[in-house]
């Protein structure tokens, strides 16, 4: 048995049963706005939004289900973090 050293030597070639796949700039942007906030995004928001630490952030971004439960927290108390309290 011989080794393959070279791209060349696997001997690659285009599937001809395929068609071409063309990507246009309005499916990208399509795509685009059908995805659902990413959580970076969303952790720079609380950040901006809701002056929340980053940390914080992070944390509330960290899986989506306790995302969205802070979110609706928030607007069922008005109030995205307590003050802090006194030992």
């Amino acid at each position: 048995m011989r080794s393959k050293e070279y791209a060349h030597d696997y001997r690659y070639f285009p599937e001809p049963d395929l068609l071409p796949l063309v990507i246009t700039d309005e499916w990208k942007a399509q795509v685009r706005e059908s995805l659902p906030e990413l959580p970076d995004a969303r952790r720079q928001r609380f950040i901006r939004e809701y002056a929340l630490p980053e940390y914080d952030a992070g944390q509330m971004t960290l899986s989506k289900s306790l995302a969205d439960y802070f979110e609706e927290a928030v607007k069922e108390s008005g109030e995205p973090s307590l003050p802090p309290t006194g030992c």
